[in-house]
């Protein structure tokens, strides 16, 4: 079901951006179809096959250790028991924080 949603939501789109356009004939619909085909085919690349699971692994480790940075960096700034943005508490806030 969340396929089907997913679909009729990138139609929707398209209807609208068709709507919204000021020279309806000069839109070609080959050149639709083909970008949409490049878009899913290249989802399934990146996301059902081996290297792109890899390519998403390491760059969530690196996004992972930039937080990590940011963590000591504020905890450095506003000291341990006021760490802002993800501490060992991730459910809290920063105005939470900084106004306790």
């Amino acid at each position: 079901m969340q396929h089907f949603v997913s679909f009729l939501g990138l139609l929707v789109m398209m209807f609208l951006a068709y709507l919204l356009s000021n020279k309806k004939s000069a839109i070609s619909i080959r050149i639709i179809l083909i970008g949409v085909g490049l878009q899913i085919a290249f989802g399934v690349l990146v996301i059902w096959t081996t290297p792109g699971i890899l390519f998403f692994s390491a760059a969530r480790e690196a996004i992972s250790s930039i937080i990590g940075f940011s963590d000591a960096g504020a905890s450095f700034v506003f000291g341990r028991e006021r760490q802002c943005f993800y501490g060992s508490d991730r459910s809290t806030t920063f105005n939470q924080t900084l106004y306790r």
